[in-house]
């Protein structure tokens, strides 16, 4: 599916036909636009190889028996670990897969957040950057703060 992909966009042709009259072939400049339905799959898909390549590792928080250690929504990726100091070790890797795959991780969007600890005293930091935490932030709908996993779902009341 890739090589199909990456030959339509890299090896595309035209020619223009004037009544039953054909010209010659010629290189078509072929791109993804962010409106197109495609774009969102393509990225999606490309991230998804980000993240294999970046969460190799046998941590992460335990839900029913299985170690988490993400979760993604379209370009939301969420890193999981028991306790702050961990996180930076995941969250590293993530950046250097992230870069090698030529994507820079947002650091204005970039939170921590600890459940059951308001102040930590260790932040994590990457690449010289000291990542901010926060005590509380909307996912998907949920209000997730320091205290609780999920305080309120928007629009309920």
């Amino acid at each position: 599916m890739i090589t199909l992909l990456q030959n339509i966009y890299e090896k595309a042709q035209s020619a223009v036909r004037v009544e039953k009259e054909t010209g010659e072939w010629f290189q078509t400049s072929v791109k993804s636009r962010l409106e197109d339905p495609l774009s969102a799959l393509l990225f999606i898909t490309y991230l998804e190889r980000v993240m294999e390549k970046a969460m190799q590792i046998n941590r992460g928080i335990n839900i029913s028996g299985t170690l988490v250690n993400n979760r993604l929504f379209a370009d939301d990726i969420d890193v999981l670990e028991e306790d702050c100091e961990s996180l930076h070790q995941p969250i590293e890797q993530l950046r250097v897969a992230a870069e090698e795959a030529g994507l820079i991780m947002n650091r204005k969007k970039t939170k921590t957040l600890v459940f059951g600890d308001r102040n930590i005293e260790k932040h994590v930091q990457i690449a010289a950057y000291t990542i901010e935490n926060v005590h509380q932030f909307e996912y998907l709908g949920s209000l997730l703060t320091w205290a609780t996993t999920v305080l309120m779902k928007s629009g309920e009341e």
